[in-house]
């Protein structure tokens, strides 16, 4: 009798096997549909969403506005700027900024100076330097820098242990140890 037993229960055990089995299935099915469907609708919003963007791109171009920054890049007068979120020293900084079809930020006027300024709250690297001559400083582009007090540091550039790379800090320009490793900010034109 106990034989018997241990049959029936083993064959009510294959039965529901067998039933979760086909329950399995029915819903893998059921999910395999679910993931078509939405990746179908997935593409089709994506496929509508570049068209939307080709289409105020287009919008945007015809109303003049072509002047458009790259993400993480802002816009000021006729330039786009990028603000690090890591630190490197001056060199590393101008090669990233090269490496983004940029060069470290020249600062042109008293009004590029502040709302660069406004945008940091420690020293980020620029590109200016004295490197080629001691005391000649040069923006990266080889334009003269306007030496005053305007756009420098009170008692800047000092040279204290051999300061050849600019620096914007507290509002002005500092001269810093080119190997220091600190934020940099990158410009194009656009």
């Amino acid at each position: 009798m106990d034989v018997l037993l241990l049959c029936f229960l083993v064959s009510q055990m294959s039965s529901n096997l067998k039933k979760f089995e086909s329950q399995l299935q029915a819903q893998d099915t059921q999910i395999s549909s679910a993931l078509t469907n939405w990746d179908s609708r997935f593409l089709t919003h994506e496929s509508q969403v570049s068209s939307s963007l080709n289409s105020l791109s287009s919008q945007l171009q015809a109303q003049g506005c072509t002047k458009v920054c790259p993400c993480d890049w802002i816009l000021f007068s006729g330039s786009c700027y990028y603000f690090s979120k890591e630190s490197k020293d001056w060199h590393r900084a101008q090669q990233y900024c090269v490496n983004q079809a940029s060069s470290l930020a020249i600062i042109n006027n008293v009004d590029e100076l502040k709302i660069l300024s406004s945008k940091i709250s420690s020293g980020y690297w620029v590109g200016l330097n004295d490197l080629d001559s001691e005391g000649r400083w040069k923006w990266v582009d080889r334009t003269p820098v306007d030496m005053s007090d305007k756009y420098w540091n009170a008692g800047e550039p000092n040279n204290v242990g051999e300061e050849d790379c600019g620096e914007l800090t507290n509002g002005k320009i500092n001269d810093r140890m080119c190997r220091s490793a600190i934020p940099w900010i990158c410009e194009k034109s656009i």
